[in-house]
């Protein structure tokens, strides 16, 4: 009995099909994700405002600047850590979409005369413009704006204070640097 010429097409185009599946189950998640950063970032925000309150409560002989300024500091570390898990699951979501586009499509296209398929990327081209940029830059932005302010309102600066400052300085470099592969990615595949 002999095979039909176009079953092994057939099959190939199938574990194409699947392979587009499982990126966009993955983008699913990694959406999901990113959309539970900025509640865990307000409950852990609320969790450190509840402790900059109880200060006062627990020790009230104790230095509330110390400890506040450490909260401080602890919560613009936090926070720039929240910000960089949304970049991440930004830069999954845009790398998985470039693999589709770059090294999936070509594959189905050998199968799939005319190559009318998978077009809401090519939609979207139309419609990302510098709103895209800003929307991708702000949290960047922001950052940097905060650590200047904090920076300025926390002199005179102690031996631990350069210690938070170093450690935001690099978590901001950190998060600019994703910010930027983002941004890159974007601008070279998706425009």
């Amino acid at each position: 009995m002999s095979e039909d010429p176009s079953e092994p097409a057939r099959d190939a185009l199938g574990l194409h099909i699947a392979e587009y599946d499982v990126l966009m189950t993955r983008n699913t998640y990694w959406t999901t994700i990113q959309f539970s950063v900025a509640p865990a970032m307000a409950i852990y925000l609320t969790l450190l405002t509840t402790t900059w309150e109880s200060i006062k409560i627990v020790n009230p002989t104790a230095n509330i600047g110390v400890y506040q300024k450490h909260l401080l500091w602890l919560a613009f570390l936090g926070t720039e850590l929240f910000i960089l898990a949304g970049y991440n699951c930004v830069y999954e979501i845009y790398n998985n979409v470039r693999y589709v586009e770059t090294h999936l499509r070509p594959e189905v296209d050998k199968f799939v005369a005319p190559h009318s398929y998978w077009k809401y990327e090519r939609f979207l081209e139309d419609q990302r413009g510098i709103h895209s940029l800003l929307l991708e830059c702000w949290a960047t932005v922001a950052i940097v704006v905060a650590e200047c302010i904090i920076s300025i309102k926390e002199v005179p600066w102690t031996r631990v204070d350069i210690l938070w400052f170093g450690a935001t300085l690099v978590a901001a470099v950190i998060v600019a640097a994703r910010n930027i592969n983002v941004t890159t990615i974007r601008m070279r595949h998706f425009r």
